[in-house]
């Protein structure tokens, strides 16, 4: 009876700790009046810049980069970084919505290493979100009508 109360009680929590692994997205203003096409191109060139795409499904409005290493010497200084975006459209507009997904190095013998290190899972790095977005407003704001917040 143990046995049976306890696997159900794990195949409870394993839906919880798959849960907190989704992390929420950074949005953009609405952008009303832009054509879809615009805020898509436009994203898809601001992203490109900084992180290398290895996904783009335009007909979902979906992309993800490749991850972006940076070792470095000491544990837990090794960083990367990979971007997701979408871009939604809906009545009200076009909104361009990023997470940048960050993971730290933990492996102590060889940090330098790129194919040993041991990647460990961060909080998303939101302010690299908004500077994208930011860089991406610049280039579609005088392209809006009006600009909305949700």
């Amino acid at each position: 009876m143990k046995t049976a109360s306890l696997l159900v009680l794990i195949a409870l929590a394993v839906p919880l700790v798959s849960c907190a692994t989704t992390y929420p997205y950074q949005s953009s203003p609405i952008y009303v009046g832009i054509p879809p096409d615009l805020v898509w191109d436009t994203t898809i060139e601001v992203v490109q810049r900084d992180y290398p795409l290895a996904v783009i499904n335009r007909g979902k409005w979906t992309f993800e980069s490749r991850w972006s290493e940076s070792l470095q010497p000491m544990r837990f200084q090794g960083t990367r970084w990979r971007v997701q975006g979408q871009v939604t459209r809906d009545e009200d507009g076009n909104r361009v919505e990023l997470r940048v997904m960050k993971q730290r190095n933990e492996n102590i013998d060889t940090p330098l290493d790129s194919s040993a290190a041991q990647w460990g899972h961060e909080e998303p790095d939101e302010m690299s979100a908004r500077i994208l977005l930011q860089r991406i407003e610049a280039i579609l704001r005088p392209y809006a009508r009006e600009r909305r917040s949700r």
